[in-house]
C-alpha cells in the first residue's frame, strides 16, 4: 500500500472518491487512482530494466479505521508477457 497512498507517491498520483461500497462487510469508501499523465519520477524494475511507471486502480478503505481492505492495480507499461495487474 505503501506505493499507493505514501507522501511520496501521492505526487506522481491522482486520486478520486468513486462512492462507498461494502467490502468484507464493512463499509469502505472507494478510491480509483493512477499516475499522472508525464510523470516521469516514479520507477519501476521489471525484469531487470527500468522504467516509468504507469498504473491505475481501486482502493477500499474501510470508514472506521481508515485501513485499506483491499487494491487492485493494473500496470499500463510492461513489457509483453509480463503480469499486468496486482491485487491485495
Amino acid at each position: 500500500m505503501d506505493g499507493t497512498f505514501s507522501t511520496r507517491a501521492a505526487l506522481f498520483h491522482d486520486y478520486q472518491i468513486a462512492g462507498r461500497e461494502k467490502c468484507n462487510n464493512r463499509p469502505a469508501l472507494v478510491i480509483k487512482f493512477a499516475t499522472k499523465r508525464g510523470q516521469s519520477g516514479l520507477r519501476a524494475e521489471w525484469g531487470g530494466r527500468t522504467m516509468v511507471q504507469r498504473d491505475r486502480g481501486t482502493a477500499w478503505i474501510d470508514e472506521e479505521t481508515l485501513q485499506v481492505l483491499r487494491i487492485e492495480r493494473r500496470f499500463m507499461n510492461l513489457p509483453r508477457g509480463g503480469w499486468g495487474w496486482w491485487r491485495g
